[in-house]
């Protein structure tokens, strides 16, 4: 099958156009991607017929979907259906070609558009239609948004984890030092640690097998996740996150998962219902956010090392067996990536199905 995609960020529909590769279908992509370098792409320009381009996101009205149609009908006319990554709301430019259509969730499903605004009411409206002609099929990255989700639409999706082996790169663990890949807070870490930053060039950018080469990853998220830490694992990484208990105080004290929600990110009001997932001076909400984030999921990431405070960290990066740990993952990533090529090749039939009904 052909598949067609718009997208802003590069790493997520890389992973679903290599993962269907694998299994004999084609995903054509336009990026508009700022980080199109990292996959080498070309960042497009994408007509709407009237002079004008289609923006990043927050601008799918009826009036914009209506030009994108006008202007690309007979050309995308071929595609068998249409995938949607970041942002979500890209799923409604595809609506009136009338054919599949595969969300792939990996961050909160209403941004960039305003909550509770006119376009996240209208996004909400197309994601229960499509749902319920059965021409849908939304995946979440993370079980976090699974949850957030169905909470505000009530659709149900699968959990697939990205895998990520576009890098073509494994873990070589050649250098004794280790190194801090993290967006949020990291205090007194032993000496034979740097920051990723740092091996960075003057474009601030770097190449996989340069920091493949490190010990092991020190991770305090910014987020509840991340494709990078979908790829470290694929690259059997030994890594090092915050146990719940101290991300939590980490949390608390502004120095982990600052971007958790984006309400948080914008310091809006908080909703005043304590159990939507928004309100996260409910500890119970919070304590959810955690046990549905994918480096505390034994069942798709196991083998992470948590520690429970910093001289907690220094301890097992000093003391455990990085070979051993990578040689773990190593194993375990076979029964993963079988278990995601399973959960995509189920998808792929069902579409299949439904389009040889047509």
């Amino acid at each position: 099958m052909l598949f067609f995609n718009i997208d802003l960020h590069v790493s997520v529909i890389s992973d679903i156009a290599d993962i269907f590769k694998k299994l004999g279908h084609q995903v054509d992509d336009w990026s508009l991607s700022g980080h199109y370098w990292v996959m080498n792409r070309t960042k497009v320009n994408i007509s709407l017929g009237d002079g004008t381009n289609l923006t990043c996101g927050g601008v799918c009205s009826d009036e914009i979907c209506e030009k994108f149609y006008n202007t690309h009908k007979d050309e995308f006319e071929k595609y068998d259906g249409f995938i949607a990554c970041y942002p979500v709301e890209f799923a409604m430019l595809y609506e009136k070609w009338n054919k599949p259509i595969i969300i792939v969730n990996c961050i909160r499903y209403e941004h960039p558009t305003n909550f509770g605004s006119k376009l996240h009411k209208r996004l909400d409206e197309f994601l229960k239609k499509w749902n319920e002609k059965k021409l849908l099929w939304y995946v979440c990255n993370n079980k976090g948004d699974q949850w957030y989700t169905e909470y505000f639409t009530g659709i149900k999706s699968m959990h697939i984890p990205n895998l990520c082996e576009y890098t073509n790169c494994k873990y070589t663990g050649n250098k004794n030092t280790f190194l801090i890949h993290t967006g949020s807070h990291i205090e007194n870490i032993k000496s034979n640690c740097m920051s990723v930053d740092a091996v960075r060039n003057d474009e601030y950018r770097y190449k996989w097998e340069d920091i493949y080469d490190y010990a092991g990853f020190i991770h305090n998220p910014y987020h509840n996740g991340s494709m990078s830490i979908f790829e470290h694992y694929t690259a059997n990484i030994p890594m090092f996150f915050p146990s719940k208990k101290f991300m939590k105080q980490l949390f608390y004290e502004n120095k982990s998962l600052q971007q958790l929600t984006f309400i948080k990110i914008h310091k809006r009001e908080e909703p005043e219902d304590l159990n939507n997932p928004l309100s996260l001076r409910n500890p119970d909400i919070l304590q959810k956010w955690l046990d549905t984030c994918d480096f505390y999921d034994e069942e798709n990431m196991p083998y992470i090392q948590l520690f429970d405070n910093w001289d907690h960290m220094n301890e097992l990066l000093n003391n455990v067996n990085l070979k051993e740990i990578s040689n773990n993952m190593c194993e375990y990533n076979k029964i993963r990536r079988d278990r995601i090529f399973n959960s995509w090749t189920t998808i792929l039939n069902e579409i299949s199905t439904t389009l040889n009904k047509v």
